[in-house]
């Protein structure tokens, strides 16, 4: 999805790509590489010192690797916090860069007839925050169904999000949260369970979210270890006041595919990799 966005984006802004496979030697100085380069250098790639790599990357940074590079996409702030709670990625320029969504493939469908209310969207939640979101839709009498991340075609979020009204969020932390980020552009406010630390491996925590592009047009969150009463409480407030939320525009806003592919022209541009590369450029 990220390059297949990334692609389309800048298309739309008149930068031409083309597909190729990957065939060894490979062409040119400098190279884009969008996830973990181990499998490049296992076919023999050599790393060149100005290539630039991720978001598509490491839960954590794998040293060995990173000692080849210089410069690092992550897809969100908290990502490069994490990222450099580690004395080797500090010297690193670490980039935050999230991958735009297609607001073309995802229309706002807010306004349409619905058959249901709640499209809960679970990954990997701890505890039982699925059941815990499937029992606040039945206090309320409203119907609810599950999406739940890597078992499920687009096809199907696509159809859930025409048949309900809002999503409830029920996931760890995202890095970008492309679902999530697919949910709004659609127009459905968002309901979340905040995840507030990253802590999944012993001995590592920073600050994180389970939604890390966000304002206050996107929904309401409860704060994570919130009590019952609270969560309610703020439930009944994101029902009340559902007409009032403007996801889509956040996206709009924030997140396109032109924007997203910008971005990344500024970002080679503030490192002179497109100088270096030495081709011309065209926008």
């Amino acid at each position: 999805m990220v390059y297949k966005n990334l692609t389309k984006g800048l298309n739309r802004i008149g930068v031409e790509t083309t597909e190729y496979p990957l065939r060894l030697p490979l062409d040119g100085d400098y190279s884009i590489c969008l996830s973990d380069p181990a499998p490049w250098e296992v076919q023999g790639v050599e790393p060149k010192a100005l290539s630039l790599i991720g978001p598509n990357n490491w839960t954590i940074p794998d040293q060995k690797t990173a000692e080849k590079y210089n410069d690092f996409l992550v897809p969100s702030q908290w990502v490069k916090d994490l990222y450099l709670t580690f004395d080797f990625m500090k010297d690193k320029n670490l980039h935050v860069w999230p991958v735009g969504i297609d607001i073309d493939d995802w229309p706002d469908v807010s306004k349409n007839e619905k058959k249901g209310d709640c499209l809960i969207y679970y990954k990997s939640a701890p505890g039982n925050l699925k059941s815990d979101a499937v029992e606040l839709c039945l206090d309320k009498g409203l119907s609810c169904g599950v999406i739940e991340y890597g078992n499920y075609e687009e096809s199907a979020l696509h159809d859930a999000v025409n048949a309900c009204r809002f999503a409830i969020l029920a996931t760890r932390t995202e890095s970008q949260g492309i679902a999530y980020l697919q949910i709004l552009a659609s127009g459905l406010p968002c309901f979340v369970f905040e995840k507030e630390k990253w802590d999944d491996m012993e001995g590592i925590e920073c600050s994180a979210s389970a939604v890390p592009y966000w304002d206050e047009r996107c929904g309401v969150k409860v704060r994570e270890g919130a009590s019952r009463e609270e969560v309610y409480e703020a439930f009944n407030y994101f029902l009340e006041n559902l007409d009032s939320f403007a996801p889509r525009d956040y996206v709009k806003e924030n997140l396109t595919l032109e924007s997203s592919a910008q971005k990344l022209i500024e970002i080679l541009e503030s490192k002179n990799h497109l100088k270096d590369w030495g081709f011309g450029w065209q926008k």
